[in-house]
């Protein structure tokens, strides 16, 4: 899992993804463009498929906005 943190005036980020191997592919939960609450984690995950769908990994993304007081 991977953890970010913000400044207290980002208000949403944009997640996006690319796969290494052609065929492979990438869904990002729950959306690319994800909305910040401050002093609120917020989740995203990243399931990287392979070519053919046996085989899928999960990355977990964590971002956390600071409180205005670190403003």
């Amino acid at each position: 899992s991977y953890r970010a943190v913000t400044a207290t005036t980002t208000t949403s980020v944009t997640v996006s993804a690319t796969t290494a191997f052609a065929g492979s592919t990438v869904s990002i939960t729950p959306s690319a463009t994800v909305a910040l609450t401050a002093g609120v984690d917020a989740t995203v995950s990243v399931v990287v498929t392979a070519a053919g769908g046996s085989v899928t990994k999960t990355y977990r993304l964590t971002i956390y906005r600071l409180p205005s007081m670190w403003h």
